[in-house]
């Protein structure tokens, strides 16, 4: 009787299991809290599952993009960060990545552009404007900076520290303020 039980028990369990269909968001879910806690092989093949259920989303390769480049995989991040710039080219945050990962394969025009793109798409981004201005420093470019900055809707400490420190090379510093 109890083999019996058992055995009906293990057939209900399987059965609602067939019943449920992987989701997407699950996956996500799922893979962003590996990430968090730096599960990475786990977060990839998560976010792995998540791209083949839902293969028009842009997030789970730009989790994927974030991992390698955190891991210095930075030829594997370009391919992620593309995949999901071609399924959300509007997305900011898509191009900020890109424009980090431009940067750390030496690419630093490549990621002028990216960041300047990502400016345009949401200005309030005030991150990204901090990358583009800190680019165009060590470039040795504070005119540029200055109009970088102005891109930016808004400010924060960091981006005032940025305007005054290329208003300074430029000459023009009180009116940075």
């Amino acid at each position: 009787m109890k083999r019996t039980l058992g055995w009906l028990l293990l057939a209900w369990m399987l059965g609602g299991m067939a019943l449920q269909h992987p989701a997407p968001a699950d996956d996500l879910a799922l893979a962003r809290a590996a990430q968090a806690h730096l599960e990475w092989r786990r977060a990839l093949a998560w976010y792995a599952d998540a791209a083949a259920l839902e293969p028009a989303d842009a997030a789970p390769w730009l989790g994927m993009a974030q991992i390698r480049f955190g891991q210095g995989k930075l030829d594997l991040a370009a391919q992620a960060i593309i995949a999901a710039g071609q399924r959300a080219p509007r997305d900011a945050a898509i191009w900020q990545l890109a424009g980090r990962i431009a940067q750390a394969r030496g690419s630093t025009a490549e990621a002028a552009v990216d960041w300047r793109h990502a400016l345009s798409l949401a200005p309030t981004f005030l991150a990204v404007a901090d990358d583009l201005a800190r680019l165009d420093l060590a470039a040795g470019q504070p005119a540029t900076a200055l109009q970088d900055l102005a891109l930016a809707t808004g400010t924060s400490p960091a981006l005032q520290a940025d305007r005054a420190i290329a208003a300074l090379h430029v000459g023009t510093f009180p009116q940075a303020q």
